[in-house]
């Protein structure tokens, strides 16, 4: 699926979840409207932006005419909008996982730390070549190497 239909996938899938539901009970309305914050993160996290500062200049270079009002609020109000709607967030990634067939015996691996092999041999470890870079760990005594899972396929928590 390339870019321009996995956004426009989303967004309906967004829209369509939100018909009905009123998330803003008091307050002036929004430049950027939630649904549109929800799309940005959702897309934004299935490509690899990891910071909302990251999500918001990605989007605002590579996607402000499909973003317009995204030009016309501050790094730090879409920053603080996208916070608000947290549960909102977690919500709708709990009735996207609902309709994602998957393998049970394949599940996502969050990034964190996993000993591969001593710290000094790090450079010459071959084991996870291309899917592992290397790090101090701080936590135990030695020092390890940090893989980070790059792929998976998406499961129940």
């Amino acid at each position: 699926m390339d870019a321009t239909t996995l956004l426009i996938t989303v967004d309906c899938l967004v829209d369509d979840w939100l018909a009905g539901r009123r998330l803003r009970q008091r307050g002036p309305q929004a430049t950027l409207s939630d649904s549109e914050v929800l799309t940005i993160e959702c897309v934004g996290e299935f490509w690899g932006i990891d910071t909302n500062k990251g999500l918001y200049e990605h989007f605002r270079r590579s996607w402000g005419d499909w973003f317009p009002a995204l030009g016309r609020v501050h790094r730090t109000t879409f920053t603080r909008q996208a916070a608000k709607l947290w549960a909102v967030t977690a919500q709708l990634r709990q009735q996207l996982l609902g309709q994602v067939s998957f393998d049970p015996a394949v599940s996502i691996l969050d990034s964190f730390p996993m000993p591969v092999c001593r710290f000094g041999r790090a450079s010459r470890c071959r084991r996870l070549a291309g899917l592992a870079a290397f790090g101090r760990h701080e936590g135990p005594s030695r020092p390890i190497t940090a893989s980070e899972p790059t792929c998976g396929s998406a499961g129940p928590e």
